[in-house]
């Protein structure tokens, strides 16, 4: 080109794999023909690759590769989770569990880095379960967890208005496709209070179910992965029913709890007057048969079986559910 002319030679870097803020490189040309004044580069004579040599110095927590760990850090590993590919981002600085993921164990792991370290070191953990209703979804723990991360499935979920129950909590969720991803924080590494509690409220989403659900402890410096049992509609699993119905006047009555509960069950005559009362006690999780009193003769007719259960520790939650049960002459 002509004297003063500024001429820009893109090539190839391998091996940088540490963003820096002011990273150069020095690019050697070979067998420059100067003549004149007129500075000639041929395609021939130019380095095709850069290597950087650079030492990669990982800083646990950095995700945003500005080589300090803060509040920033945290978003950008929110942002990586939620699919929002975040740019630049330093993979094994917000990796910092060194487990190959990035998830809400690496979020509670930094922001025990900014606060300078936990407070708390070996904690067990029991695992927690969560529960999804028609409108809302409650979470129940052993109050030693810090954070949550989850997937809902189903229809419309671009729709869904997900409104947190938890007051100074931090709550991040998008949607990708048929799925909606979610996560739980405390910025100072509070754990999920113990207990039955709402997690969100929430409509305009349709058939929805559970994807991957887990949660992270507030050990540190080694955070653990805690299991999360899933529950569809705890409507849909408590359940009762009579055998064999129709009958002859004696019958098994079988029931199920997905929570520990106080039962009662009443059998009435199609006026609703209470004709027996089977139990009313409290019951743990599980499957329950209770035999008909065979001293306690019922007439041919139509009856109905009526049980009521009110789940332990968990204030206004109730489950009530009625069968027609047919005697027979």
């Amino acid at each position: 080109g002509t004297g003063g002319e500024v001429k820009t030679v893109t090539v190839t870097t391998v091996d940088d794999l540490l963003v820096e803020p002011t990273e150069t490189f020095m690019v050697n040309l070979s067998n420059l023909a100067w003549g004149g004044g007129n500075l000639s580069i041929f395609k021939s004579q130019g380095v095709g690759t850069i290597t950087d040599n650079d030492t990669v110095v990982v800083v646990p927590g950095n995700a945003n590769c500005d080589g300090t760990v803060n509040v920033l850090d945290v978003i950008t590993m929110i942002n990586y989770i939620m699919g929002q590919n975040p740019q630049p981002f330093c993979f094994n600085g917000a990796d910092v569990n060194n487990d190959g993921v990035i998830n809400v164990l690496d979020i509670i792991g930094t922001i025990n880095i900014i606060m300078g370290g936990g407070k708390k070191a070996g904690i067990s953990s029991k695992p927690a379960d969560i529960y999804l209703y028609r409108d809302m979804i409650r979470f129940r723990s052993d109050g030693t967890l810090a954070g949550l991360q989850f997937e809902l499935t189903g229809s419309h979920l671009q729709y869904i208005d997900l409104r947190p129950k938890l007051e100074g909590y931090q709550v991040a969720s998008s949607v990708v496709g048929n799925t909606l991803h979610g996560i739980i924080y405390h910025m100072q590494n509070q754990p999920i209070p113990a207990g039955m509690i709402d997690l969100f409220a929430f409509n305009g989403a349709t058939k929805l179910g559970w994807g991957e659900v887990f949660a992270v402890n507030t050990n540190y410096p080694n955070t653990e992965k805690v299991k999360v049992n899933i529950h569809g509609s705890v409507d849909s699993e408590f359940a009762l029913k009579a055998y064999p119905n129709p009958s002859l006047g004696t019958f098994t009555t079988l029931f199920s709890l997905p929570l520990k509960s106080k039962v009662d069950i009443r059998l009435l005559d199609m006026t609703g007057r209470e004709i027996n009362r089977l139990t009313e006690v409290v019951y743990e999780k599980g499957e329950y048969e209770i035999p008909w009193n065979s001293n306690f003769a019922l007439r041919p007719g139509f009856y109905i079986l009526q049980m009521k259960a009110t789940v332990d520790n968990a204030v206004g939650q109730h489950y009530m559910s009625e069968v027609k049960v047919v005697v027979m002459k």
